[in-house]
């Protein structure tokens, strides 16, 4: 029998396996998905690159909307009724399908409203409905986490990520079509179906009740759309945002500036997996934090800023000032040379997108997603008007229009964030302690030192040397101790059994 005071040891146990499941998938991912990035573009000209991106982000950005919400409420009712997973599995499926069958014929209409070529429509088509099997497969693997098999759900991802990188490597190195990038990775998607799904049979026979067949509940489904409705504003922007850009970008700048966009977006979004592995991780704690008092839910959100803003500072500053080595030792200079001050910008406003994670993850632990939803609409209105504006001054003063779209996302991101603070549950104290952001400051001098002088490929062991750097410095300064790593992993876990 497991004595009480054993529960905060399984807990930070428990906590640390998922967070480092977690990290290694991502990085898994990041690394393959890097290992596709130095590959297609090479052989890819940066129009057509412009043009994969482009049914790429509209795929995307439906299959968003698609699932928006669905996939948490599915985990959090999963875990809570396992006898019930049969019943959510199949209603869940009966919705996505409809919404991603809608969803394929509203990127074909946008794709010939913007007078695409009908390579473009196709390669829409096709990518939505191949977006229709991954949608399919988020859902196995939400039940999957909610029966807590986290293993194995890691593994598809891993399997199907991997296969999609092989297989579209091989298609570069083979000279296939452009339709053929689209196509392939429905491929791996099945296989990772398939894998799910032989581990869903065990675990739905060792957990489905007698009472609880496998069926579409009618009043399930209507909870499962309001429920999507409220996440669906909330990801309203994300999923309008870089397909917007890319068609200002095509309109009023040229499809060199709109590939441009394309590939530093993308390399600097692979930094991502950082904020999100940390929140997805401690959404549920913060969630009973809320629960126990105001005090005890800012203090965790201030511990995952203060984390998320150390990891962000060395990332951000090797955009800015080893922009040029990071990008020719990746191969993409000189036939990307225009994307060089792109990536930089993009690494100045890194913060923000690190930031807006923690936060908003923050906000659904709080119960303030209607909140979310308000300020992302109002953000979906200004995307296109914001954009226009920054592509044209972009493209007249700098002679690069995806600058001037890199700075529109700053401005939007930044009213995002503004407020998304805004409504965080307060007790009486900032958010942000200003000394730890000067001692952050002081510490990055190093780092920015040492990478102000990278030129080439030749100098992109300077990169490493600074991020060491600056951890030297930050340890110095008190930014960070291994006592405050330890909390992240069993703070939540000491408050919950003092409490």
């Amino acid at each position: 029998m497991t004595s009480p005071g054993d529960a905060p040891r399984d807990g930070r146990r428990s906590l640390a396996s998922n967070l480092a499941g977690s990290l290694a998938t991502q990085v898994v991912s990041w690394t393959v998905g890097m290992l596709v990035n130095l590959f297609v573009p090479n052989y890819l000209a940066p129009e057509q690159f412009a043009r994969l991106a482009l049914v790429g982000t509209l795929a995307a950005g439906i299959a968003t909307m698609a699932g928006s919400g669905v996939n948490q409420y599915l985990v959090r009712e999963v875990a809570r009724s396992p006898e019930r997973a049969g019943s959510f599995l199949q209603t869940a499926v009966i919705q996505r399908i409809i919404l991603m069958g809608c969803g394929t014929f509203v990127a074909a209409a946008l794709a010939i409203a913007m007078r695409c070529s009908r390579e473009v429509v196709l390669l829409a088509t096709i990518g939505t409905a191949v977006g229709t099997l991954a949608q399919l497969n988020t859902i196995l693997v939400s039940v999957l986490q909610g029966l807590e098999l986290f293993g194995r759900g890691n593994a598809s991802v891993l399997v199907e990520r991997t296969a999609i990188a092989v297989a579209q490597i091989g298609l570069v190195i083979a000279r296939q079509p452009l339709w053929t990038f689209v196509v392939v990775p429905g491929i791996s998607v099945v296989v990772s179906i398939a894998m799910n799904l032989r581990v869903l049979r065990r675990g739905l026979r060792s957990t489905m009740e007698p009472s609880h067949g496998i069926g579409v509940d009618r009043g399930l489904l209507r909870e499962l759309n309001g429920h999507w409705w409220i996440f669906a504003a909330g990801c309203l922007m994300y999923a309008i945002w870089e397909p917007v850009n890319q068609l200002l970008l095509l309109r009023l700048s040229d499809e060199m500036a709109g590939g441009w966009y394309a590939l530093t977006r993308r390399l600097v979004g692979t930094a991502l997996f950082i904020p999100a592995s940390l929140a997805s991780v401690t959404l549920p704690r913060l969630s009973r934090l809320y629960g126990i008092g105001n005090r005890e839910f800012c203090d965790a959100v201030r511990s995952n800023l203060r984390t998320t803003m150390l990891c962000m500072v060395p990332i951000s500053a090797s955009c800015i000032f080893a922009a040029e080595s990071i990008l020719d030792t990746l191969h993409y200079l000189p036939k990307y040379a225009g994307a060089v001050p792109v990536f930089r910008m993009f690494g100045g406003g890194l913060v923000l997108w690190f930031l807006s994670q923690i936060v908003g993850f923050s906000l659904i632990a709080s119960d303030r997603q209607a909140g979310i939803a308000r300020f992302t609409i109002y953000g979906a209105a200004l995307v296109p008007c914001i954009g226009a504006v920054g592509v044209m001054a972009g493209k007249r003063m700098l002679g690069n229009g995806a600058m001037g779209a890199v700075a529109a996302d700053i401005v939007i991101e930044t009213f995002l964030l503004v407020n998304y603070l805004r409504l965080l549950p307060r007790d009486g104290r900032p958010m942000f302690d200003l000394s730890y952001v000067g001692r952050l400051a002081v510490a990055s001098l190093p780092c920015i030192a040492i990478l102000a002088s990278a030129s080439g490929r030749e100098d992109i062991w300077r990169v490493p040397l600074g991020c060491a750097a600056f951890a030297l410095a930050a340890l110095a300064l008190r930014c960070w101790t291994l006592g405050e790593a330890r909390s992240v992993l069993s703070g939540f876990n000491r408050r919950e059994s003092r409490a």
